[in-house]
């Protein structure tokens, strides 16, 4: 597939933990059982903004792989990204979190503000 990160080269340099690809799993089964159909769900991930201003994390399950994105699948899980976002995002870890004040997938981003 175009954008997709040959065998052997490195790819962005981006974890899905264990317990995150678990609920992104359950998120993936859960919308293709309201739409009642089997087409591949990806996450996407997004990051905008900018070193002055901060970035922002944006997850959301997609439909589609754009021409320009890279695929990248780890855990079972493809993750879909733009060029941007790779290179911005080097070295994020997606969780997902369960505490008492906060619970859902997370994006902890070294070179965020």
């Amino acid at each position: 597939m175009r954008g997709s990160v040959p065998p052997g080269l490195p790819g962005p340099d981006i974890t899905v933990t264990p317990q995150a690809a678990q609920e992104i799993k359950k998120l993936i089964q859960e919308e293709q059982r309201q739409d009642r159909t089997p087409q591949p769900r990806y996450l996407r991930l997004r990051i905008e903004g900018n070193l002055e201003d901060g970035f922002q994390n944006h997850l959301e399950l997609d439909v589609t792989v754009r021409a320009d994105d890279l695929r990248v699948e780890t855990r079972d899980i493809v993750l879909v990204l733009d060029r941007r976002t790779a290179i911005l995002g080097m070295g994020a870890t997606i969780d997902y979190v369960d505490t008492v004040g906060r619970k859902g997938l997370t994006v902890r981003n070294p070179n965020a503000k």
